[in-house]
């Protein structure tokens, strides 16, 4: 890799590390809905199927 390349992963794994972070602590609210298996059972069979 370049120094360039090397600078861009670098701020892609920021941004998605930070992203991450507020994904862990958003789910630390109080009362805030989080999905459950049962929400994704749809798109899961889908794509199961799709695999068939």
């Amino acid at each position: 890799m370049n120094e360039t390349e090397i600078a861009g992963f670098r701020m892609t794994f920021h941004r998605k590390a930070v992203r991450v972070r507020l994904w862990d602590d958003g789910g630390k609210i109080a009362g805030v809905r989080v999905e459950t298996f049962e929400d994704f059972r749809p798109l899961l069979e889908r794509v199961v199927s799709r695999g068939r």
